[in-house]
């Protein structure tokens, strides 16, 4: 996690711009070249750590929008940032995909302190895979 310092952006071409993507968003998240334009106040609602880098200051901006570089799986951002700004309402199990969904949203709920996300995205995990024998 980094603000952006490598090259200056001014703004972000069509196909880089990942999903979800809101023109009236006021921060920008970059996950390798893909950017996440979203709300401040909904990544820090969600998020300590993120609320936190937030707070320091982010001198970087892209398109007029502060601008901060992370470090984790585009796809994971991705589903992380969906689901905080309520674009998918419960996590279902029904396939492949929706299991490796819920397994990357579990991964950034945790690692940026996200514990409300943390707790959803477990509730089906534990459905499926219960910690006590007795409920197996």
């Amino acid at each position: 996690m980094s603000v952006i310092s490598e090259t200056k952006i001014s703004i972000i071409p069509e196909q880089n711009r990942g999903k979800p993507w809101f023109e009236d968003g006021n921060i920008i998240l970059m996950s390798h070249d893909m950017g996440f334009k979203v709300y401040k106040g909904m990544v820090s609602q969600h998020s300590a750590i993120l609320r936190d880098m937030l707070d320091e200051g982010v001198t970087e901006t892209i398109e007029g929008c502060p601008a901060i570089q992370l470090d984790d799986a585009t796809v994971d951002i991705s589903n992380f940032l969906t689901v905080i700004h309520g674009c998918e309402r419960s996590f279902q199990l029904a396939s492949k995909q929706d299991f490796l969904t819920v397994i990357g949203v579990l991964r950034i709920a945790t690692k940026y302190k996200a514990e409300a996300l943390r707790q959803r995205a477990l509730f089906p995990l534990k459905r499926l895979y219960p910690s006590k024998l007795s409920q197996w």
